[in-house]
């Protein structure tokens, strides 16, 4: 029977070279340049009759010239461990990493590529930099493996005393626990103490709020996150790190190990936190302490005391953390408000919760906090000087009427020092759609710590109430939104700050620790001292 010439063509063509399998695993998405890493290539389904090679090398992205290349014969299917040497580099960069199976005539049988993202210097080198040899405090609390002290290269002087700690007089103490301190704990109180002259603390380990603070609980949740949230991007403790960076560190990609406690009182900041509706789930926060809140503490529920020599990102935050800890206060001193309300004023009754009102007659910093009343005729004299003399004043639930005389005020400070009209700022209903996850804008500094679900509560509450929000008339430099819809706003002009809140202070429901969260990080970010909540 005579072949067909599909018979005969497949005769000449030589038979397909057989597919493969190939995995990378353990392969980090952040190394060190000059580093060695060990990761695993695993290869199945490889024909074991044949003679095949496993090919690597690093590749610059949009480049096709291999860096570092590697080879080895394999012996069938299986894992095949191999030392990786990452490519030296000087600034952060992404590469890719590609490996390949081939058989002897270079026929590709299976092929994969990562893109790794590659770090200059080591973690020594990092958090040597950042601390420039001062000598930082370090209590330990039930560590039984893993101190910092056996890790840090830093100069450490361990405080295992109230006596050394008294003494100590460096400017930061790490408190590196896995359990809390005991309530009548010497060195606890100490370490309070220290706190409230101006000494900063950071507080690392399985347990991030061990100290006996009225204003913290002592119970951490304990959690395995692999990716957080930054509330505050722009505090020096994320300097250098981006909104991605807080997740999937090292092999495990655990970023987070605790959720900290929240205040029930007095100044802080939510710094970083997981996403989601609900009760907040912090994972760092700043709460300041002192009778002018000298004093910084901060709990961290981040993974640094493990990862920060597994992972570069991690080795950022606690340089970072270093680097912050010697630096002074900002601003060194929270100030009391001076009160201008109406004497029927719900505003002032609810504020009274949140803050202490200091004499109108008192000299030396201050804010002004006030409603319509500061824009009345009887008040016009101390508003006259404000926006004479500068600083800033916070105006709560501000009416039309308000506004025209805010106006009025604005114009007769400006509108002789510039041909330009000043710009008129009108109210409008905040009325709307449904309110998205982005209701926060582009995050500014007076926002830091405040989270965007507690917003898109607050948002909502003031629709159903009616709400209405600050608006220029007119395009200008110095009016901006900060909330959406401008329900909180600024206007900043020379020395002149205004900040208008136009929130309800008192919403009905589940918005009662919205508004208090969200008036605390602003109150904080002001630099206004905040008294105990619950007192």
């Amino acid at each position: 029977m005579p072949r067909s010439p599909l018979t005969l063509l497949m005769l000449v063509l030589p038979a397909a070279p057989a597919a493969a399998d190939l995995k990378v695993e353990n392969l980090p998405p952040r190394v060190w340049a000059g580093s060695k890493v060990e990761v695993d290539l695993g290869v199945s389904r490889a024909p074991r009759d044949q003679d095949l090679r496993l090919l690597w090398a690093w590749v610059w992205p949009g480049q096709k010239t291999p860096l570092l290349p590697g080879r080895l014969r394999l012996q069938g299917p299986g894992t095949y461990k191999t030392d990786l040497t990452v490519p030296s580099i000087r600034v952060r960069h992404k590469m890719g990493f590609s490996a390949r199976v081939c058989d002897a005539r270079g026929n590709v049988l299976a092929e994969v590529h990562r893109t790794v993202e590659v770090f200059p210097g080591s973690p020594d080198q990092v958090v040597r930099a950042a601390n420039r040899g001062r000598t930082v405090g370090i209590v330990e609390v039930g560590i039984k493996e893993n101190a910092l002290t056996d890790r840090l290269p830093i100069p450490l002087k361990r405080l295992g005393s109230a006596a050394a700690v008294r003494h100590f007089d460096g400017r930061l103490v790490i408190v590196h626990a896995d359990r809390p301190f005991h309530r009548r704990s010497a060195v606890a109180a100490a370490l309070l103490e220290q706190a409230q002259e101006g000494v900063k603390i950071v507080c690392l380990g399985k347990c991030p709020s061990p100290l006996p603070l009225d204003t913290l609980s002592r119970r951490a949740t304990e959690v395995v996150a692999r990716e957080v949230r930054l509330l505050a991007p722009d505090h020096p403790i994320f300097a250098n790190l981006g909104r991605k960076d807080l997740s999937n560190w090292g092999r495990s990609g655990v970023v987070a190990h605790a959720v900290v406690p929240l205040p029930d009182r007095g100044n802080y900041l939510m710094l970083a936190d997981l996403a989601g509706g609900g009760e907040p789930r912090p994972v760092m926060v700043e709460t300041w302490h002192g009778p002018k809140g000298q004093g910084r503490v901060v709990c961290c529920g981040l993974d640094v005391a493990d990862k920060f020599s597994k992972d570069p990102i991690a080795a950022i935050l606690m340089a970072n953390l270093l680097r912050w800890g010697a630096e002074e206060n900002r601003p060194a001193r929270l100030v009391r408000p001076v009160g201008y309300f109406r004497e029927d004023s719900p505003v002032r009754n609810v504020l009274r919760t949140v803050v202490t009102f200091g004499s109108r007659a008192a000299t030396g910093p201050h804010i002004s906090f006030g409603d319509g009343a500061i824009l009345e005729k009887s008040h016009s004299t101390a508003m006259d000087t404000h926006l004479r003399d500068g600083g800033t004043l916070v105006l709560f639930c501000l009416f039309p009427r308000d506004m025209e005389a805010l106006n009025e005020a604005l114009r007769k400070r400006w509108q002789r020092d510039t041909r330009a009209e000043v710009p008129r700022l009108v109210l409008r209903g905040a009325t709307g759609g449904p309110v998205p996850g982005g209701a926060l804008r582009a995050r500014h500094p007076l926002l830091a710590g405040v989270r965007p679900e507690d917003v898109a509560e607050l948002v909502k509450d003031a629709q159903q109430r009616d709400a209405r929000a600050v608006k220029a008339a007119a395009d200008t430099g110095h009016f901006r939104s900060l909330l959406r819809r401008g329900l909180v706003a600024k206007y900043e002009r020379d020395d002149v700050r205004i900040v208008f809140w136009q929130l309800p202070l008192h919403p009905q429901g589940g918005g009662n620790g919205a508004w208090r969260r969200t008036l605390t990080a602003l109150l904080t970010n002001l630099g206004v001292h905040v008294h105990p909540l619950n007192r």
